[in-house]
């Protein structure tokens, strides 16, 4: 996929979330409510799911710390990242301000600013899948924040 067959799908999950939240779907559920203040973690994971479910696209959920700061984005196979959370950082100034909801492409000044904390991890369905003792809390959390989500996927 090219990135801007990428960037259209990170923009109708965007898209999703923001609908989602508006008719009440996150009220008060400590998770996804603040999107996408505080939720770049989340996002990414549910975000990297959708895009090997629908797109088969394989993507590396990437930390990255400063000395005040942590982010998380999606890197894609191809060297790309994806980031649908870094308008969270609007309100900053100086190098810390950035204000696109939407951001796919190589890695640009801003996430370069993040000090990589470890390797970045691939999204796969073991992060999604029950295992022989089933469904634990933050899958259960997560499966339902995607439920929701989708619902709004159009």
């Amino acid at each position: 996929m090219t990135d801007n067959e990428i960037f259209q799908l990170a923009e109708k999950f965007r898209s999703a979330i923001l609908k989602a939240n508006v008719n009440g779907e996150f009220f008060r559920d400590g998770f996804i409510e603040l999107f996408p203040r505080g939720n770049c973690g989340i996002v990414c994971n549910l975000l990297g799911r959708y895009f090997l479910e629908y797109a088969d696209v394989r993507s590396w959920y990437t930390f990255g710390e400063t000395k005040s700061e942590s982010h998380v984005w999606l890197t894609l196979e191809k060297g790309s990242i994806v980031d649908i959370t870094g308008d969270q950082y609007s309100n900053r100034t100086g190098a810390l301000h950035y204000d696109l909801p939407v951001y796919v492409g190589q890695i640009d000044a801003f996430h370069k600013q993040f000090r990589l904390n470890g390797e970045p991890l691939e999204i796969t369905p073991d992060d999604w899948t029950p295992d022989f003792l089933g469904e634990t809390g933050i899958q259960r959390k997560k499966r339902i924040a995607y439920e929701k989500i989708m619902k709004y996927v159009d």
